[in-house]
C-alpha cells in the first residue's frame, strides 16, 4: 500500500471545507454581499485544489478498471436517486423518453457529483497522452499549454459551461502531476521566491477577476493553488492533524453534502449566521455516519468506491 502523504490529506481537508462552506453561503447568505464575494473567491480555487491533488497522485500506468470502481461507482450510485426523482417529476420534459435522454446527457456532462466523472475523463485522457511519447515532461507541458489555451478560447467564445469547467480544472490536474515531478513534498527546498511570485500573481489577477475580467480567473487560481502547495510543503503534518483527518473523509463528505444542503435549502431560513453552523454540521455528520455505520458494511463502503 502506498504511504499517505499528510500534506495532500491536509490540502484535501482545506478543499472539502471550502466546498461545504461555499454551498452553505449559497443557501444561507445570498443576501450578504460580503459573503457572496467570499463565495466567489472560494470558487476560484477550491476545486482546482482537488484536481491538483488528484494529478499529484496520478500514475500513467494506472489501472483504469480500479479507477472506474473508485470514481464511477459512487458517481452513479449517489446520483441515481436524484435522477430518478427528476425523471418521475418530468423535470426537463413531459415526455418520459425525452426526459430520460436529457437526464443521461446532464449526467455525462457532470451535472451531479461532476468532480468524480471529470476526474475519470482526465485520467483516461492523460493516460492516452502519456502513452504517445517517451518524454513525459514535454507531453505534460504541451498538454498544460493546450488546456490553458482551450480554457481561454472557451471562455471568450462562450463555449458550453461544462467544457469551460473541464479545461479549467484539467490544467490543475496536470499541474499537480508537474508538482510531483518537481519533488514537491519529497525534496523540501527553499522555494521562497516561488511563493512570492505566486503571491504577486494572485493579488494582481484576483483584482482583475473581481473587476469582471473572466479570463483572469485561471491565473488567480494558479497563484492560490501554488501558494497552498508550497506552504503545505513547509509544514510537518501528522496524520492525526485535524485537517489531515478531515481530508481522509473527503469522499463521504462530498457525497453526503449534496443531499444535506438540498434538505437544508428547503427547510432552513436564509440567515447568514447559520453558515458556519451548518458548514460544521455538514462536515461532521458524514464523518459520524461513516464511523458508526458505513465502515462496518462492505456494500456501503463499495458505494463510496472503497
Amino acid at each position: 500500500m502506498t504511504k499517505r502523504i499528510a500534506q495532500l490529506d491536509a490540502i484535501k481537508g482545506i478543499a472539502i471545507i471550502l466546498v461545504v462552506l461555499g454551498h452553505c453561503i449559497y443557501v444561507f447568505a445570498k443576501a450578504s454581499s460580503w459573503m457572496v464575494a467570499l463565495d466567489e473567491f472560494i470558487y476560484i480555487f477550491h476545486m482546482p485544489l482537488f484536481f491538483a491533488v488528484s494529478g499529484y497522485l496520478f500514475n500513467p500506468n494506472v489501472n483504469v478498471a480500479k479507477k472506474a470502481r473508485r470514481l464511477l461507482v459512487p458517481f452513479f450510485v449517489w446520483a441515481s436517486p436524484v435522477i430518478l426523482v427528476h425523471i418521475l417529476l418530468g423535470k426537463y420534459s413531459s415526455n418520459f423518453y425525452m426526459n430520460l435522454l436529457e437526464e443521461c446527457s446532464v449526467l455525462l456532462r457532470g451535472g451531479y457529483y461532476w468532480y468524480l466523472i471529470y476526474l475519470f475523463y482526465m485520467i483516461i485522457l492523460a493516460k492516452i497522452c502519456f502513452k504517445l511519447t517517451k518524454s513525459k515532461i514535454w507531453m505534460l507541458i504541451i498538454s498544460m499549454l493546450i488546456s490553458l489555451a482551450s480554457y481561454l478560447i472557451a471562455t471568450t467564445c462562450a463555449f458550453p459551461e461544462f467544457l469551460v469547467r473541464y479545461f479549467y480544472n484539467y490544467f490543475f490536474f496536470l499541474a499537480g502531476y508537474l508538482a510531483k515531478s518537481n519533488g514537491i513534498f519529497k525534496a523540501k527546498k527553499g522555494r521562497r521566491y516561488w511563493i512570492l511570485g505566486f503571491g504577486i500573481l494572485t493579488v494582481v489577477t484576483t483584482e482583475e477577476y473581481f473587476m469582471g475580467v473572466e479570463i483572469y480567473k485561471i491565473f488567480a487560481a494558479i497563484g492560490i493553488v501554488g501558494i497552498v502547495f508550497l506552504l503545505m510543503e513547509k509544514i510537518d503534518f501528522q496524520e492525526s492533524n485535524a485537517l489531515c483527518r478531515i481530508g481522509t473523509y473527503t469522499m463521504a463528505i462530498y457525497l453526503f453534502d449534496q443531499y444535506l444542503i438540498d434538505v437544508e435549502n428547503k427547510f432552513i431560513p436564509d440567515i447568514a449566521w447559520l453558515v458556519p453552523v451548518f458548514a460544521f454540521v455538514n462536515i461532521c455528520v458524514p464523518i459520524v455516519i461513516y464511523e458508526l455505520i458505513i465502515k462496518n458494511s462492505k456494500i456501503l463502503l463499495y458505494s463510496l468506491g472503497e
